[in-house]
């Protein structure tokens, strides 16, 4: 089974070399546009780098000459395709934003007893994604597939307030319906939660907070998922050791 890449999301420029020499061992970076404004430092070189940004005319320079790899993220399918259809030699990683659906209740058909009907719920909607508005994940997939993207961005909305780590059950209903490369992000706090995704699989790649990044070190979230398809919990985390028996595992997150 491959690895999941680790990326890390960057709000600021950490001002450390430390801090640096550790965002360098991520497979790579995410970066709005604001901040490739400012600059890139000889560090934010080193690996893959996508950006966040829907004129990629602002972005003169790919970081190909670079030796990494320059993705443009878009929100939205449409408007990635129309993106990519303009400047084909650009790499777009649509992002979907994607949420549990809210069940809906409605009155049964036919009265039972005495003439009592009841609210009963759409059972198509209990365990339902969708994006892009209210629009069922399934679909959003299949068009995706249509619009000839091989890679989706899917961030779980609701995840983060949830406190319980990545939407596992996200992931793995779009593996059923998409062929391609599954990045995920959203609920990830700690190394245990990219175990769990690493136990799991399905995903080409996970987006981490450069907060969570900074506080755990990139070399310990690399590890939870290079260590996450054994059964036990990787006895290379010692820091682990107050909680991570009963963290490791705990699979709902």
């Amino acid at each position: 089974m491959a690895t999941t890449g680790l990326f890390i999301e960057i709000g600021e420029y950490p001002p450390e070399p430390e801090q640096q020499a550790s965002l360098q061992q991520a497979r790579g970076v995410v970066v709005g546009q604001s901040l490739f404004d400012q600059g890139r430092p000889e560090w934010l070189r080193q690996g893959e780098l996508v950006v966040r940004c829907d004129d990629p005319e602002r972005i003169a320079a790919t970081p190909a000459e670079d030796g990494g790899e320059a993705w443009l993220a878009v929100t939205g399918l449409e408007r990635a395709a129309a993106l990519r259809d303009r400047w084909p030699g650009r790499r777009w990683l649509p992002q979907l934003e994607v949420s549990k659906q809210e069940v809906v209740y409605h009155f049964n058909d036919s009265a039972l007893g005495e003439g009592f009907r009841f609210y009963i719920p759409d059972t198509g909607a209990i365990h339902g994604y969708v994006g892009n508005g209210d629009e069922r994940i399934e679909a959003l997939l299949a068009r995706a597939a249509g619009l000839g993207f091989d890679t989706l961005w899917l961030h779980g909305a609701g995840a983060e307030s949830r406190g319980r780590g990545l939407d596992l059950d996200l992931l793995e209903r779009a593996g059923r319906h998409f062929d391609g490369d599954l990045w995920i992000s959203g609920g990830a706090r700690e190394e245990r939660h990219l175990f769990n995704l690493a136990a799991q699989g399905g995903a080409a790649a996970v987006v981490v907070p450069q907060p969570v990044a900074l506080e755990c070190g990139c070399e310990r979230l690399l590890l939870a998922l290079e260590s996450g398809g054994d059964d036990a919990v990787p006895l290379g985390l010692p820091a682990m050791a107050a909680t991570g028996d009963a963290a490791g595992r705990d699979r709902s997150g």
